[in-house]
């Protein structure tokens, strides 16, 4: 063995022992703790976040895997961010971080911190942490997203953050999954999967303008709060509750990308149907707005209307496609400030708690009229084919083309619904032409054109029912006069129809216009 070679092995064993000595002086006798300053404007240095360490730093090694230190914190609390105080922001019971040699040389280096680790989080302040993302919180309630905790593991290389595993309580809500924050330091963008079993939005939006028809735009959150960021991700939720709609297996695909953002196609399930969406947000005289298209499949319209507290007496399946427009300023007030169109098809249904037809034999026979037999529980009206357009705008609900068959009779409807006081003003014009009742009516309801016009007033959970006898006599002058029978053949309202389509247009567009450009940047990123 040559001198040379001596030597080395020589060098290379008292390096081993000068290593494993560093390492037991640390274990045993270094304190870190005493350098909680130190690190503190370390971390504040590279972050510009600023921590106060109040328990223990323990250093300790793992030499069975390499040189690698194993670096633990306990009681850490965000006290700054860029100067600003922000107590209660951020509060860890817990933080690991291992280094290998090579990461730890880098760091001597100056260069950013490499590593991995786990974390406990006993409070975090979502709201606070994230002033810096320019997300629009006003649509949620006052408190929402300031109670949070939860545990991960994570890994930094690159100036990419990969938390993977973790588990969040947000309120009554658990959401676990992976999330990956690229180049966080100066322009991030975000990777994410998230899976939430049960959501009730009543914890989380505002509810001073919520009217039953918000979970038509609900759907739409996930999107508008990552609009200040590059973001591709999912949100998976079992279970999502809005003002009684329920929606199961719903998916909500988010892409957003300097400042364009898309959510399609949005999925669910829901009363025995299905649900697809596509929603576009786009800018405008430095406003988000949000145009959606949505197309609701075969559901149990009956179990829906009773759901959200309208009526239980219906039972019938039904196809709608709704169109929407709402900006991020006016989506705390929901339906109220949207714009749009909704279209209603079905058939073959039932009006429960009262028999129709039973009542017109009463009345075709002669009998005395006994409500016990054709009004109360177990009875039922069959309905036929029904349509229905309903346009949307300035916090109203309005119809003119309401078609449907009620006992063998022709119905039509037109009215409105005023969304946040809950009144409705409608009327219902009932064909009896053709009946047996018909003959039976007194003067001068069994003369002229036997049109028999209802007026529906009042609030949507109680409302009045009457016979509107002015509209009666107009019908009756009008036909003397020569006039059209009102009963028009059904058709939907070509101005709902038109409305539809332009907003649906604006969503295919934009969508085709964000994926077109996607895939120019991977060619040239191929280039």
């Amino acid at each position: 063995m040559t001198r040379t070679v001596r030597f080395s092995l020589y060098a290379i064993a008292l390096s081993f022992v000068l290593l494993v000595t560093l390492a037991g002086w640390i274990v045993f006798f270094f304190d870190a703790s005493k350098f909680r300053e130190p690190i503190s404007n370390l971390v504040e240095s590279r972050s510009g976040y600023r921590f106060s360490f109040d328990g223990p730093i323990q250093i300790d090694f793992d030499l069975d895997k390499g040189l690698v230190a194993r670096l633990a914190v306990s009681k850490v609390s965000l006290v700054k961010i860029g100067g600003v105080t922000t107590a209660g922001a951020l509060d860890i019971n817990s933080l690991s971080l291992n280094l290998n040699w090579t990461q730890i040389k880098a760091i001597l280096r100056g260069e950013h911190i490499q590593g991995s680790g786990s974390f406990v989080i006993s409070q975090i302040d979502i709201r606070t942490l994230s002033n810096e993302l320019d997300v629009d919180w006003t649509i949620f309630n006052s408190n929402a997203f300031q109670q949070a905790s939860g545990r991960g593991d994570f890994e930094i290389s690159n100036r990419q953050i990969e938390v993977r595993d973790f588990q969040f309580q947000i309120a009554d809500t658990q959401v676990s999954g992976a999330l990956v924050i690229k180049d966080w330091e100066k322009t991030p963008s975000s990777q994410f999967e998230i899976s939430i079993p049960t959501l009730d939005i009543r914890h989380y939006l505002r509810t001073d303008h919520q009217s039953f028809l918000d979970g038509f735009i609900l759907l739409s959150l996930p999107a508008l709060a990552v609009s200040a960021i590059d973001v591709e991700g999912l949100v998976s939720i079992g279970s999502l509750h809005s003002a009684g709609i329920v929606m199961k297996d719903v998916r909500v695909p988010v892409h957003s990308r300097d400042g364009q953002i898309v959510s399609s196609p949005v999925s669910a399930k829901l009363y025995g149907g299905s649900i697809l969406i596509d929603t576009l947000m786009s800018r405008e005289d430095d406003r988000a707005y949000f145009y959606s298209y949505q197309q609701i499949t075969d559901i149990q319209i009956g179990q829906a209307l009773a759901d959200i507290g309208l009526t239980e007496m219906v039972e019938a399946r039904a196809d709608l496609d709704l169109a929407l427009a709402f900006s991020s300023q006016d989506l705390s007030e929901g339906m109220t400030s949207a714009d749009g169109v909704i279209l209603l098809t079905g058939t073959n249904g039932k009006l429960k708690g009262f028999d129709l037809q039973r009542l017109i034999q009463q009345l075709t026979e002669g009998d005395n009229v006994d409500a016990s037999l054709w009004l109360g529980d177990g009875l039922t009206t069959p309905v036929g084919d029904f349509s229905v357009s309903v346009k949307v705008a300035n916090g109203r609900v309005e119809s003119e083309d309401l078609a449907i068959e009620i006992a063998d009779l022709e119905a039509r409807g037109a009215g409105q619904y005023r969304l946040e006081s809950e009144r409705l003003n409608y009327r219902l014009l009932l064909s009896l032409e053709g009946s047996d009742v018909a003959k039976l009516l007194p003067a001068p309801l069994n003369s002229g054109l036997m049109m028999l016009p209802l007026k529906i007033s009042g609030n949507r959970e109680k409302p009045d029912v009457s016979i509107d006898m002015p509209a009666f006599f107009q019908i009756q002058m009008n036909h003397l006069m020569g006039g059209s029978s009102p009963i028009k053949k059904q058709a939907v309202d070509p101005e709902s129809v038109s409305k539809l389509r332009v907003i649906q247009a604006t969503v295919n567009k934009g969508i085709n216009a964000f994926v077109t450009n996607r895939l120019l940047e991977v060619e040239v990123k191929a280039e």
